[in-house]
């Protein structure tokens, strides 16, 4: 289970306003082997929050996005399979619950979820900051 999301608006006097998200936000990316979802923005700073899970067994291809990113894995265990420019691999991090890994734009990466349970992560675009 993913849990809900909160975002907290202030109010008139300092009073907190909390806005609930949608819970039912996963989509399935296909091509990429993994479900995930907006599950709340902060335009103020420019960042978005996400979730996505990859399931046992999978593997994620070799991507990049655009923003730097903040990715902290909830569940699961396997390789960050890391990539050049001209889509050559260049190492692998293990991850498992509990590991943070920091992207810069452009970085080219793939997932190989090695467990027997979900790979689950929450992550952050930072689209505001400078590249």
């Amino acid at each position: 289970m993913l849990g809900d999301s909160f975002v907290l608006k202030s109010g008139e006097g300092g009073v907190l306003i909390p806005e609930k998200q949608p819970s039912d936000y996963l989509e399935p990316y296909e091509a990429l082997n993994f479900t995930f979802g907006v599950c709340a923005e902060i335009e103020e700073v420019g960042a978005k929050c996400g979730r996505g899970i990859v399931p046992p067994g999978a593997e994620v291809p070799v991507h990049a996005g655009d923003f730097h990113t903040a990715l902290f894995v909830v569940s699961g265990r396997g390789h960050l399979v890391l990539y050049d420019e001209a889509g050559g691999r260049t190492g692998q991090v293990p991850f498992e619950a509990g590991t943070l890994v920091v992207f810069p734009p452009g970085a080219r990466h793939g997932w190989i979820n090695e467990s027997d349970e979900d790979f689950v992560w929450f992550g952050v675009d930072f689209y505001g900051a400078p590249a």
